[in-house]
């Protein structure tokens, strides 16, 4: 088996606990479990049947942890992590703790749409790409445009961008100064500022003085190449 996207991973989970409720196609036992849950049986039995219609986002799988007293996350980890937990003696749990979720990172991929900065705003391009690990809804993929980053990060090399995560000092983040879409290293002092690896092409970015200006994301990965 190749590697498993998040969607297939909350789909194993879920159908071992489906299958404690649901015997084949026993429809009231799908209704039991979807009225649980607050969804309909014919979108149950969308995700769950041997040949699936749709994905699971990370709405529904939040809302299915909190429904069956699960906890939160626990439908995007793989089985065999949480099969490798239970049977993890309590003095050696933390340090094991660590290693699985390092290697959580490396089980789970991500399909993020590919995005063009266009005025300040994003436009879908149709485009999609994987990466390995987690991301929030709000990612994007998108092209590095300009050279204000480079050696770090290459004009056209595609990067990774999450606006949901924090800005903290030291970050690398995408931002548009009003003109054109920057690449930069932040920093939270003077009302926070931005300054691109390339001083000698771009003049540091004061955020409290720019008119039209909007925080894009913070860049978590460059990719190398698409899988």
């Amino acid at each position: 088996m190749g590697t498993l996207n998040i969607s297939e991973i909350r789909r194993i989970n879920l159908r071992k606990i489906a299958e404690k409720h649901v015997s084949g196609h026993d429809r009231k036992g799908y209704q039991a479990l979807t009225k649980k849950i607050g969804c309909h049986h014919s979108y149950l039995s969308q995700i769950l049947k041997e040949n699936p219609t749709k994905d699971i986002g990370p709405g529904f799988a939040r809302k299915a942890e909190k429904a069956l007293g699960l906890e939160p996350h626990s439908l995007d980890t793989p089985p065999w992590l949480s099969n490798l937990k239970d049977n993890i003696p309590d003095r050696e749990q933390s340090i094991q703790e660590g290693i699985i979720k390092v290697a959580e990172t490396f089980l789970i991929t991500t399909t993020l749409p590919v995005m063009e900065v266009v005025n300040g705003n994003l436009k879908e391009t149709g485009q999609t790409r994987h990466i390995l690990g987690n991301a929030s809804d709000r990612a994007f993929i998108t092209h590095a445009i300009d050279r204000s980053m480079e050696p770090i990060i290459n004009q056209h090399q595609l990067i990774a961008v999450d606006p949901a995560l924090p800005l903290e000092d030291g970050v690398i983040c995408l931002y548009w100064d009003g003109g054109g879409a920057v690449m930069g290293k932040y920093l939270g002092r003077n009302g926070g500022e931005i300054h691109p690896a390339n001083e000698d092409r771009y003049r540091p970015i004061y955020l409290n003085q720019v008119t039209g200006g909007k925080y894009l994301g913070r860049i978590f990965k460059r990719l190398e190449q698409d899988f």
